[in-house]
C-alpha cells in the first residue's frame, strides 16, 4: 500500500466488450458461459434486465425489456444474455482476475457476504 492508495485498491475488466468481443458467441452452447452485462443487473436485483423480447427501440436506446411481477416470482427463470463466452476463456479472466476478485458487502449483516463477478464458474 502506498500513500497514494492506502486501501491497496486496483480495478480491471475480467472481459471488456471492445478488447475481448472475439471471445463471444451469440449461442448457448456445450462448454459455454452467460455473459452478464451491467444492465441486465439492478442494485438489489440479478434479475433486471434481459434480452429476450428485445426490440429494435429498445437495442437503440441501450435498454432492456425489465422481467415483471410474475417472471420475478418464478425461481426458476433466468435472464437471456446476448452472449456466452467459453468457460476456458472465463477460467484465464478469473486467474488473471488474482485472489482479490469479486465484491465484498456487509450490508445490515454483521457477516460479510461475498458477490461474485458477472461470470458464473
Amino acid at each position: 500500500m502506498s500513500a497514494r492508495n492506502p486501501w491497496g485498491i486496483s480495478f480491471m475488466r475480467m472481459l471488456d466488450m471492445a478488447n475481448d468481443s472475439h471471445l463471444f458467441a451469440n449461442a448457448p452452447g456445450p462448454g459455454r458461459r452467460p455473459l452478464v452485462e451491467a444492465k441486465m443487473i439492478h442494485q438489489f436485483d440479478h434479475r433486471f434486465g434481459t434480452y429476450a423480447g428485445q426490440t429494435e427501440a429498445g437495442e437503440r436506446q441501450g435498454k432492456l425489456p425489465e422481467l415483471d411481477a410474475a417472471a420475478h416470482a418464478d425461481p426458476v427463470l433466468f435472464t437471456q444474455p446476448r452472449y456466452w463466452v467459453d468457460a476456458a476463456e472465463v477460467e484465464v479472466a478469473w486467474q488473471d482476475a488474482g485472489t482479490g476478485s469479486g465484491c465484498w458487502a456487509g450490508g445490515t449483516s454483521p457477516v460479510p457476504r461475498r458477490f461474485e463477478p458477472s461470470l458464473p464458474r
